[in-house]
């Protein structure tokens, strides 16, 4: 008996590296790009061999029997790990930790999941979004590389994701409507994931988007539908199945590169090269030269609620399942619009009523009343 349920012990000397590759085979639904992702946590955080991190130790739980693991030792990990990785890392592994030992309890290896009641890193994305204003938005556009110019004003007023963008083809824009949308994804899996794939190139994959809610139809305001008539202009390849936004020498973008060549050198500048010709100021100012290319997803929604749109439309142009989703990672950009909200009523009541409603007009008559 363990907590009160039965299991046979010879389960429990199960290693969980063990159970982890019972885990892999469930993962016949899953994306390349999550498949690589989960493959990764398991080599480098949990069960790998040393030769399989690189390092000169294996993974934390490489000999470690399922028995063996519970509540304090979870706690033991996710806090040492928490001292060397960013809370966003710890909550992956920590998610993975936790499938792979729901699975034992599931196959009774062990009576319970140990991963209850562990305190992860608190929520901090809030402090580290940097979102930039109109301005600097186009700052942004214009001190990059001009080939990618377009794909920044695109991200900043569509808010579509980094994926979602360079997975993007012409046949799904549609400029004299001012729309696009979002099908298919381009995501950089790993060779070993990607060997075998019907639309691979490379370690690079096109699959569906990340969520069904993530199949959309976007608006495109139209100022950005005139900066991508340009773009298409100087397109080599504007075919229907040819993507909108390409690497320099065409191909797929291959994000990581854009973000080191471009998009950073951008961001940050170079003022102090040596070499007159490569010297360069940067686009933003200091406080938000932690500009990530994501950050211009969450610019947009910034955007989109300074012109008061909803919540429900926001969710939707983000291709978010739920709209918990959306007010869990901006709510805190609603804070002040009652104020707006009541401004911009109390102006169509004036309009009206022909009434003043201003503290000042308060002596004045009731609207309503003779």
């Amino acid at each position: 008996m363990r907590n009160g349920s039965h299991v046979n012990p010879r389960d429990g000397e199960r290693l969980l590296r063990d159970v982890a590759e019972e885990w892999r085979a469930t993962w016949i639904n899953l994306q390349p790009k999550t498949r690589a992702g989960y493959d990764q946590i398991l080599r480098t955080h949990l069960v790998g061999t040393a030769e399989e991190r690189r390092a000169d130790e294996p993974a934390w739980f490489f000999r470690t029997k399922v028995a063996d693991i519970d509540t304090r030792a979870v706690q033991a990990f996710i806090t040492a790990l928490s001292s060397r990785r960013r809370r966003e890392t710890v909550g992956h592994v920590y998610n993975v930790l936790r499938s792979v030992l729901g699975l034992a309890a599931q196959r009774r290896y062990i009576a319970a999941n140990p991963c209850q009641d562990v305190a992860l890193p608190k929520d901090s994305t809030a402090e580290e979004r940097v979102f930039l204003t109109h301005a600097e938005v186009h700052a942004l556009a214009d001190a990059i590389t001009p080939h990618y110019r377009a794909l920044i004003l695109t991200a900043a007023y569509t808010g579509l994701r980094a994926g979602e963008l360079n997975g993007l083809r012409w046949k799904r824009l549609d400029l004299h409507a001012g729309t696009l949308r979002v099908e298919e994804t381009l995501k950089p899996v790993g060779r070993k994931w990607a060997e075998g794939h019907p639309d691979a190139h490379g370690d690079l994959v096109f699959g569906p988007p990340k969520t069904p809610g993530s199949r959309r139809t976007v608006g495109i305001p139209a100022g950005l539908g005139q900066v991508l008539r340009e773009h298409q202009l100087a397109s080599p390849s504007t075919g229907p199945d040819d993507l909108v936004f390409t690497a320099p020498t065409g191909g797929p973008n291959r994000q990581s590169l854009f973000y080191r060549r471009h998009f950073t050198p951008a961001v940050v500048g170079d003022p102090d090269n040596p070499d007159p010709k490569k010297r360069r100021a940067p686009a933003l100012p200091e406080a938000k030269r932690g500009c990530r290319f994501h950050d211009l997803r969450h610019t947009c929604v910034a955007f989109l609620i300074e012109r008061g749109v909803g919540v429900l439309e926001i969710s939707r142009q983000m291709g978010h399942t739920k709209t918990s989703t959306t007010m869990d990672l901006y709510g805190h950009l609603y804070e002040g619009t009652e104020q707006r909200v009541a401004a911009e009523l109390d102006a169509e009541w004036q309009r009206a009523t022909g009434y003043s409603t201003s503290l000042s007009a308060s002596a004045g008559p009731v609207p309503g009343r003779r």
